[in-house]
């Protein structure tokens, strides 16, 4: 996948939607850093796969803090 196209698949994490879908687009964001890594775009890659890590991190303690587990 092109750096732009995830780019913009990662913009739409940050808008407020179910949890499940920000998984989804979050595992589709980390499968398009790994086609930068294969292509040795390293930086890119670790920026994408680091960015998807915090925002489910982010999202689950927002489950746990509702009492969700």
């Amino acid at each position: 996948m092109a750096v732009s196209e995830y780019e913009n698949a990662w913009e739409t994490i940050v808008v407020n939607k179910p949890f499940e879908k920000k998984l989804h687009i979050a595992l589709g964001a980390i499968d398009s850093a790994i086609d930068d890594i294969d292509m040795k775009d390293y930086w890119h890659a670790k920026d994408i796969l680091r960015s998807a890590i915090i925002e489910i991190a982010n999202e689950l303690n927002k489950g746990e803090n509702n009492g969700i587990k």
